[in-house]
């Protein structure tokens, strides 16, 4: 009886598929602060307006259903490119997070992901303050203010992946940041959401 379980438990270990791979890939999408936890713009919470997100991920699949994966997250704002404007306030941050993912595969083509991630974020506000400060000729003086702060987080990220003939992988991907201990946005605990669309290939 004994060696019957332990061989059958052996033929379950073998009988999982297992496709271990090393991955990567760059990803382009929006980033968004809400003020308090939970919150979304992008279905109606209070948040400031998106900003651009630049993303780049690395990462092992150890098999169908489990794999590790690290990033590095740009959070740009796209009116410093411009000059901004007067009395706009310029956010830019980046973040480095580390996941455990678990995959649940619909098909050959379809894989559905989700799991927890822990990760660091520094933030940086700037701001001008244009005045006019001179009655005769027209003359304007612009003050120039900033803060950097740091900051710990914990999230979860879910998305889905495609598989393509050509392209390689197509994915799809949500994550939220909690507890980003900065107080340079809002005097309370805030959240931060990204939404990106990448191309994900082996390596």
């Amino acid at each position: 009886m004994k060696y019957g379980l332990t061989a059958l438990l052996a033929g379950a270990l073998v009988s999982v598929p297992v496709h271990a791979e090393n991955y990567g890939g760059l990803a382009l999408g929006a980033a968004e602060f809400c003020e308090g936890v939970g919150e979304s713009g992008f279905f109606g919470g209070d948040c400031l307006n998106p900003r651009f997100l630049l993303r780049g991920y690395a990462g092992h699949r150890f098999s169908d259903f489990v794999s590790v994966e690290l990033s590095f997250d740009a959070i740009l704002d796209p009116r410093g490119w411009f000059g901004g404007g007067h009395g706009n306030t310029e956010i830019n941050g980046a973040t480095v997070g580390a996941y455990g993912l678990m995959s649940l595969p619909l098909a050959d083509e379809v894989r559905l992901f989700v799991g927890p991630g822990i990760g660091g974020s520094m933030i940086h506000t700037s701001w001008g303050d244009t005045r006019y400060i001179e009655a005769g000729d027209e003359t304007w003086e612009t003050r120039e203010s900033g803060d950097t702060t740091f900051g710990m987080n914990i999230g979860w990220t879910a998305g889905v992946e495609f598989e393509t003939n050509h392209a390689g992988v197509v994915r799809v991907q949500w994550q939220t940041w909690r507890s980003m201990d900065s107080d340079v946005l809002f005097d309370d605990e805030f959240s931060a959401n990204y939404l990106s669309v990448s191309l994900r290939e082996h390596f």
